[in-house]
Order: structure tokens, then sequence, then C-alpha cells
């Protein structure tokens, strides 16, 4: 199952609840994360120019958002959403926990890159 399914299976009981009909399969055409971790999803509602963003804390757990009649406005707004991109979070092991191990890592740097290998 790819994404865009995962994301219309998970989206069809929520936008039901929320009171909006259509004709046609669901669609997810775009989804992005946002600065914040949560997701945004454009998708299609059916046949028609008709479409709807989803906001979402997970792929999981899709809530309704903006509605829009035309797709450049649709698009138009997902642009403007997704303007700034979601940017992970340095792991842990990515760190340096003293400023040395930090120095002696980025003295061993140049020997790595020149033969593929650590010295020692």
């Amino acid at each position: 199952m790819d994404i865009g399914q995962l994301i219309v299976d998970r989206a069809k009981p929520v936008i039901r609840a929320a009171g909006y009909t259509y004709k046609g399969p669901l669609a997810a055409e775009q989804w992005a994360r946002l600065p914040d971790g949560s997701w945004i999803v454009l998708l299609k509602l059916g046949i028609g120019d008709r479409y709807i963003h989803l906001r979402c804390a997970t792929l999981y757990a899709p809530q309704v958002g903006e509605y829009f009649h035309s797709r450049e406005a649709a698009e138009k707004a997902y642009t403007e959403a997704t303007r700034h991109p979601f940017v992970e979070p340095t792991g842990p092991h990515e760190r340096f926990a003293f400023p040395e191990a930090k120095a002696a890592s980025s003295a061993l740097t140049p020997d790595i890159e020149k033969s593929g290998t650590k010295p020692g």
C-alpha cells in the first residue's frame, strides 16, 4: 500500500463525519510535513474541482482543514503552508557531549576523507 492510499483510507470516515459528500474516488495528491512536525495533505474530493486540506499529527489521524472550490486556490494555500519545510531534529547520537570530542572528531575527518577509513 502506498502512502496516498493509506491517507485516503484514514480520511474517508473523517470527511463523512464532517458532513462532506463526494462522488467518485478520493485522491491524496500531495502531502508534506510542516515545521511543527505535523502533516498537511491536499486531497481531491471525487469528481470535479473540490479540494480539502487535511491536517494530521500523524498520517493515521487526519483532521479536516480548509475546503476549496478550485484547484488553483487549494494549491496556492498548500504552497503557502509548505513554504518552510520540516527539518528533522538532530538525533542524540549525532551530537557531541563535549567541545573536545567535537574537535577530536573534526581532526579525524580529513584522514577519513583521504583514505575512506578511520586511522588507527
